[in-house]
């Protein structure tokens, strides 16, 4: 969002959103389905119940790693205005916030003055993981490259934080599907899968959308079977994020 040049505020859940609108009046809201404390769906169904009363329609888009069929609907139908699915392409993210909030892209022109450009030489590469679609990359850099233009420090630091936080999903995957709890395992693959493809390791982030959707067809065996190869390939991609 800083790189497109809008101003904003992040928190850590739906929960502390809730709080902060409390006390702040924003223009728009981009929120994960996902989250813990409160996920999107109850914080938009909080968000048109206190509209009745104040008035004012806040423009809400759906941010989720989830493609399965009906989510986009339930988005909708839940009183999300637009969704958006991971890895998040900027030109598209950009586009929605245009449509959505008008007022922001004079104040876009203005902060866009101050920042580089995306990436020199026209808009940003879609991210498409390279060569044999049965066999998706390690490590991709695509998408860093999409956000930040070259490969730099900063961009180190978030690979390593990928590397950092979702191994304990891996492991929380594994152990949900020891104890034979597809909930637990499902929402395990669930996020490493959208951290997966943010950072561009895509063929990790595939091996746990195939594992999800086994867990949301309760069929654990298939998931299991998968796991092995999901471990691989996330210490595939952990040995190549500390190469960058």
């Amino acid at each position: 969002m800083e790189r497109l040049g809008y101003a904003i505020e992040v928190v850590g859940n739906g929960a502390e959103a809730w709080e902060r609108m409390q006390i702040r009046d924003y223009g728009l809201l981009l929120t994960d389905c996902h989250m813990p404390e409160m996920d999107g769906y109850e914080l938009t169904q909080r968000i048109r119940e206190w509209e009745v009363e104040t008035g004012h329609l806040l423009p809400i888009v759906a941010l989720t790693a989830d493609a399965l069929a009906g989510t986009a609907r339930r988005c909708l139908d839940c009183g999300m205005n637009a969704f958006l699915a991971k890895p998040i392409d900027l030109a598209q993210l950009d586009a929605t916030i245009r449509r959505l909030l008008p007022a922001a892209i004079g104040l876009r022109r203005r902060r866009s003055e101050a920042r580089p450009a995306i990436a020199a030489g026209g808009p940003p590469v879609p991210v498409v993981p390279p060569g044999d679609p049965a066999l998706p990359a390690v490590l991709d850099l695509t998408p860093m490259r999409q956000i930040f233009g070259d490969i730099g420090d900063e961009v180190r630091e978030l690979l390593a934080l990928f590397v950092d936080t979702t191994r304990p999903l891996v492991a929380d995957l594994g152990n949900a599907l020891e104890a034979g709890d597809s909930v637990a395992a499902r929402e395990a693959a669930h996020s490493a899968k959208g951290a997966g493809n943010s950072a561009g390791a895509f063929r990790f982030a595939k091996l746990c959308a195939e594992a999800e959707a086994a867990c949301a067809a309760a069929d654990l065996a298939r998931a299991a079977a998968l796991y092995p190869a999901l471990e691989i390939a996330f210490d595939l991609t952990a040995e190549a994020v500390a190469a960058v």
